[in-house]
């Protein structure tokens, strides 16, 4: 059902809010017409870089399975203004309908309430949301970061909020019906909500849009041509029903498996899986209405492997760049480097020539956050988790967790090394600290090279 009626049927009317009325697909679109909008489909993989055509593509095709196999991730197109994320999306959104870049049909910017009822609503289809980009506020970002935590986590688990009404009875749960495709300018801070998302970052130059350029081709000639095309799928999926319904969930957990080889997080190989699953989906239709033979069917079957497979992989070693550890680390790395904060030497704190950095390269107002020797770190818990979490912030980004949490981490990780007596600290000695201060004691890596 889509605001063209439904498809295979006459006679049937939708009534859709003003925001969902481009989802539009033909009723009744003759054989010729689909076979046209399925040959100009598989050219929108050639408007750019695979790594960007290839995720988006499939996530169309994937959002059609919906009922069948549910997607626990969101399509997370991310990318610097200009690299024309949000104008790839648009022109694949046109397999639902007559999209445009600045159409998006939700935002970020609405309310949490409100998204979650276009997740429901928006069903075996995609659901584009735009607009997440970095806020200039603190209170502007801690909002965005609440309502996308909440939102990602239960589109990931196929859920909706639980709520009750003023007479105490449950209020009705909207879940995800559909697949979520974001475009942002970033990716939201935190390991486990990035593990939800299949990420696809859309670097400059990987897309071109000028006078005979593959994409504004794809916009000016084909674009129209592709709701055929899914209207077709659609059909198609419904004649296949009992036999996708029986085959996908396993074809879903082989290729998952396979995945699984190559990738990290437990959500991420799944994801792979997934994406490849409806890929596979979509070249069988088009094998089967005559849009390719079998030989491209195999060229372009092992296409898509090796490249959801590749961004799958980009986005383990994002994520592990994002671990809160390794953002603690770093961010005192960075600071020191910079000269904005100084350690004094544990075994000599009064040679200004041992503090770290030395006093010529610090800036005038550089905080001084513990000590330092030839293995340790010996920091300040309560100042350097401030300063930490102070230097993330004028970047626009949130810092993923708490002191305790990332005491917690540092200690299974065997970086932090109190003393005997005491599980979690270790205390200077009167020479080096008069107060005898209770540090972290933090050992040194090659990771950390200033040390």
């Amino acid at each position: 059902l889509t605001a063209g009626g439904a498809v295979g049927h006459d006679a049937v009317q939708v009534e859709l809010s003003h925001d969902l009325l481009r989802y539009k697909l033909p009723t009744q679109p003759s054989p010729a017409d689909i076979l046209a909008g399925m040959t100009a489909s598989l050219r929108m993989l050639d408007a750019g870089d695979y790594a960007a055509t290839i995720p988006i593509w499939t996530a169309m095709y994937a959002a059609a399975l919906s009922k069948i196999v549910p997607p626990s991730f969101t399509m997370w197109m991310f990318g610097t203004t200009g690299s024309l994320k949000s104008s790839l999306t648009a022109l694949a959104m046109n397999h639902f309908g007559p999209f445009a870049y600045n159409t998006p049909p939700a935002s970020w910017t609405g309310t949490s309430s409100a998204l979650e009822k276009k997740a429901f609503l928006v069903a075996d289809a995609p659901l584009w949301i735009d607009d997440y980009v970095p806020q200039s506020t603190v209170a502007g970002t801690n909002e965005l970061k609440a309502k996308v935590d909440q939102l990602l986590r239960d589109w990931g688990n196929r859920a909706g909020r639980s709520r009750m009404q003023a007479n105490l009875k449950l209020r009705q749960t909207y879940a995800p019906r559909g697949l979520i495709v974001s475009t942002a300018e970033q990716l939201p801070p935190g390991e486990s909500i990035q593990a939800r998302l299949f990420q696809v970052e859309v670097h400059p130059g990987m897309l071109a849009y000028q006078d005979g350029s593959p994409l504004k081709e794809a916009w000016v000639n084909d674009a129209p041509l592709y709701a055929a095309a899914m209207a077709g799928y659609v059909q198609w999926i419904a004649a296949h029903w009992d036999e996708l319904a029986e085959q996908l969930p396993g074809r879903l957990l082989d290729y998952t498996d396979a995945a699984r080889q190559e990738a990290g997080h437990l959500r991420m190989p799944t994801n792979v899986g997934h994406l490849f699953m409806a890929w596979e989906c979509a070249l069988q239709y088009a094998q089967e209405i005559g849009a390719i033979d079998v030989a491209r069917y195999e060229m372009l079957r092992e296409l898509g492997w090796r490249t959801l497979l590749a961004v799958g992989q980009a986005q383990v070693v994002e994520a592990a760049e994002e671990k809160p550890v390794d953002m603690f680390l770093r961010a005192i790395e960075e600071m020191l480097a910079q000269g904005t904060i100084y350690l004094r030497h544990a075994d000599y704190p009064n040679l200004a020539e041992r503090t770290l950095p030395k006093p010529e390269d610090r800036t005038p107002n550089a905080e001084f956050l513990g000590w330092h020797d030839e293995l340790y770190w010996y920091l300040l818990p309560g100042p350097v988790f401030r300063t930490v979490v102070q230097y993330y912030r004028m970047q626009g980004i949130v810092f993923p967790d708490t002191a305790r949490g990332i005491k917690t981490k540092l200690k299974e990780q065997k970086r932090l090394h109190p003393a005997a007596s005491d599980p979690w600290r270790y205390q200077m000695s009167e020479s080096t600290s008069p107060q005898k201060a209770r540090v972290w004691r933090i050992l040194i890596t090659e990771s950390n090279t200033l040390s």
